[in-house]
């Protein structure tokens, strides 16, 4: 009993103390502003570091392939210069990552105001580069082209029509497909596309001759169709040459074709059947 007394005197002791010190205390507030950086164990204010930009984002290599990326894909017809010398800077690198370069070349091609054929004439054959790059280097030439000057122009075409002669060169058949999409664009280039590709129909190489075959198939030129149904039906016949011959029968053929590509959509390789199926239909529709 005496004990709880005791705790109740306490407890109104504490309480007329703590008014006391209230009514003595100053009214106003005095609050001290945190300097960041100093010793000062409370800290109220977080202050948060800007956000990077895109250039500065596909300048650090310690970022993730993919944030690099994004960033660079943001680039384009817009970008100030400083952006597109880094970004240049990257499509040239030959330690980057190829579709790190791509997405470059595709940001400098959209800006437009600098030419890029020369970096691509130095890529397309450097033994430095991977050969995934001399192959992209080969079809950026296309997109580059109406940007670069005469006399690149003509070292373009030039490089285009020497690799398309190559044998057993796997970036043989991209120059010639490139050559193609130029002519589309520039019929002027026609009668060079036209000489070249008669070579590459008659080369021995399967990739070579395929991509010939798709060439043809573009400028439609229907006098391929025979060596066409026997490369189709040849089982011997490299795959890609073998399914490139079948696409010319449904793109160039007539109604003689149909049964030919009825039995090829019932061939025993599943590639055969699905692209002669696809092309059965094409043919159909284009003879009705």
């Amino acid at each position: 009993m005496i004990g709880k007394i005791f705790s109740s005197i306490v407890l109104v002791c504490f309480i007329v103390m703590s008014f006391y010190v209230a009514l003595n205390q100053d009214a106003t507030v005095d609050i001290k502003p945190v300097t960041v950086g100093s010793d000062e164990k409370s800290k109220d204010v977080v202050v948060l570091a800007p956000e990077p930009t895109p250039l500065e984002i596909i300048k650090n290599e310690k970022l993730s392939f993919e944030e690099r990326l994004e960033a660079m894909q943001s680039f384009g017809a817009d970008m100030l210069k400083e952006e597109s010398v880094a970004v240049r800077s990257i499509m040239n690198h030959t330690s980057e990552n190829s579709t790190l370069r791509n997405a470059a070349a595709n940001s400098m091609v959209a800006y437009q105001k600098v030419s890029i054929m020369p970096d691509l004439l130095k890529a397309y054959d450097n033994e430095k580069e991977s050969e995934t790059w001399q192959d992209y280097s080969l079809q950026f030439m296309v997109s580059a082209y109406d940007f670069a000057t005469q006399a690149e122009r003509r070292q373009a075409i030039e490089a285009l029509v020497e690799v398309s002669q190559r044998q057993e060169d796997s970036k043989a058949g991209t120059a010639l497909l490139s050559l193609q999409r130029l002519a589309e664009n520039h019929p002027k280039l026609n009668k060079v596309i036209g000489e070249q590709n008669l070579k590459a129909l008659k080369s021995d190489d399967a990739i070579i001759k395929g991509a010939a075959v798709n060439v043809a198939i573009r400028q439609g030129d229907a006098s391929i169709l025979p060596k066409a149904r026997e490369d189709a039906q040849n089982k011997g016949t490299e795959i890609r040459l073998r399914l490139s011959s079948i696409g010319a029968i449904g793109e160039l053929g007539n109604a003689e074709d149909l049964t030919l590509l009825e039995t090829l959509s019932q061939d025993q390789d599943k590639r055969v059947q699905r692209v002669a199926r696809y092309q059965l239909q094409q043919l159909k529709r284009r003879i009705q």
